[in-house]
């Protein structure tokens, strides 16, 4: 019973204190991402035949561009800081292709309210900003939705359950 009196009082004035804080985690896992490719394809029309030859204009080849689903090594860094008072701001870092020549970099900052339950947590957007820079390129500034996310506060943890799952922990332990 008075647990139950405990979460209502920090409900109704905002986070208790064992939420309340700065809490991060990072993910690395290989995901198929969406990517163009070149592709040489044999020229054929009615009564021509030609499995091969030169490249460009006036070959017996065609160029085409696909997208194909393509496994990439992307590393996350998650940082969430979560005000007594049910304000937050995430900021996610996402690397994609850490280990090659040119990889990418995504920063995306939400910050916005934050409603307890006791055991969920319910982030809602206000603001959302978002960059994308390669590593061989300029930065620029991308698109990004507002969102909802639900987190579930267990043993401890936050468990980020989104397209890409992580488990948040105390900043600095």
């Amino acid at each position: 019973m008075i647990l139950v009196t405990m979460i209502a009082v920090h409900l109704s004035n905002g986070l208790p204190p064992a939420v309340a804080g700065a809490w991060s985690g990072q993910s690395d896992r290989q995901e198929l991402v969406l990517r163009p490719r070149l592709q040489l394809r044999p020229y054929a029309a009615p009564g021509v035949t030609s499995l091969g030859g030169t490249v460009g204009y006036g070959s017996a080849t065609v160029t085409t561009v696909e997208t194909t689903p393509t496994p990439v090594q992307v590393r996350r860094r998650h940082d969430l800081s979560l005000s007594p008072g049910g304000a937050f701001r995430l900021t996610t870092v996402e690397t994609t292709d850490p280990q090659t020549r040119c990889p990418t970099v995504r920063a995306t900052e939400r910050s916005g309210s934050v409603v307890f339950d006791g055991a969920t947590l319910t982030l809602r957007d206000a603001a959302v900003q978002a960059t994308e820079r390669a590593a061989c390129g300029e930065a620029r500034r991308v698109s990004a939705a507002a969102e909802t996310r639900r987190m579930a506060f267990r043993e401890g943890r936050l468990h980020l359950n989104a397209p890409q799952s992580v488990s948040l922990t105390r900043a600095g332990l």
